[in-house]
């Protein structure tokens, strides 16, 4: 999860996204093509692993898949520009100023949460997905497999991408937050913004009806003085969406924010994982010429 108090230019992530899409691009060609050239040969990929497939339906699968991740880098990128428009705002408002409370126009804001609602379900998408591209390297008939990478979770496989999937908490943050913006909470808000500095006593506040608006939200927005007049503008998203009560079931938690999982630094662990286990899966798709896994529920 991304709770460092380290600060990162905004730059050095598109950067990375840019690196991390270049990677990807190659290693769809590269596949596509060798899928290509084995079935021509007729050797064994073409006659075993794919036997029951048709080569033109798996490359359209695998783009499909590389597409998908291409748009949550786009995604990504989009949140970078408007966090930093929004801080840019904030810094303006605060700089030589006595202000702990920023109260703003910031329709910046609205449109940050329209990528962020975008990436985690193009994400989730991107998960479920990972069924149709691993199918070919999976014993149990693709109609057995879980559409929903929930289905892989809860069930068994020793396919090593379910296996890592199960065991990364960005991915499985990312499931449940989606979960909770489709099913139980809204990301939707006005185009007002409210920010606290770091350190004020919000109990004090809450009876400004104006800033008790602020809570019931999914997201808190605050900023920091440092040396240099540095004005450093934190957006969190909750430490946990889901609990289990006392028989065992899931329920929404009740939303805190002492990890400080700031949006956007955890929206490029979202597309670090995601390229990841798309890459990874492309490769072994490639490593593997026979079908070798089963999945349980």
């Amino acid at each position: 999860m991304s709770n460092k108090h380290n600060v990162r230019c905004t730059t050095d992530f598109v950067y990375e996204l840019d690196k991390i899409e270049k990677v990807l691009n190659n290693t769809v060609s590269d596949l596509n093509n060798y899928i290509a050239k084995k079935n021509k040969k007729n050797d064994n990929l073409s006659s075993n692993l794919f036997k029951n497939y048709n080569t033109k339906n798996i490359s359209l699968k695998i783009y499909q898949s590389e597409w998908f991740i291409l748009g949550v880098i786009h995604h990504c990128k989009n949140m970078i520009n408007y966090y930093g428009l929004f801080s840019k705002g904030v810094q303006e408002r605060v700089k030589n100023t006595n202000a702990n409370i920023v109260i703003m126009y910031s329709p910046e804001t609205q449109k940050l949460l329209f990528e962020f609602y975008a990436l985690i379900n193009l994400g989730r998408i991107c998960l479920d997905n990972l069924r149709n591209i691993l199918s070919p390297i999976f014993k149990t008939k693709i109609h057995q497999l879980p559409k929903s990478v929930r289905g892989f979770i809860s069930g068994s496989t020793k396919c090593p991408i379910y296996e890592k999937i199960k065991k990364d908490p960005s991915l499985l943050y990312l499931i449940d937050i989606r979960d909770c913006v489709v099913h139980y909470r809204s990301l939707a808000k006005n185009d007002n913004a409210i920010v606290i500095e770091e350190g004020i006593d919000i109990k004090k506040l809450e009876n400004s009806k104006d800033i008790s608006n602020w809570f019931g939200s999914m997201f808190k927005a605050s900023f920091r003085k440092e040396k240099d007049n540095k004005i450093i503008v934190n957006i969190f998203i909750p430490d946990i969406i889901f609990i289990n009560d006392s028989r065992g079931n899931k329920k929404l938690a009740e939303f805190s924010f002492n990890k400080r999982i700031n949006i956007l630094s955890q929206s490029m662990q979202f597309t670090r994982s995601l390229a990841c286990a798309n890459l990874e899966s492309l490769l072994l798709l490639k490593r593997l010429d026979y079908p070798k896994y089963f999945y349980e529920k």
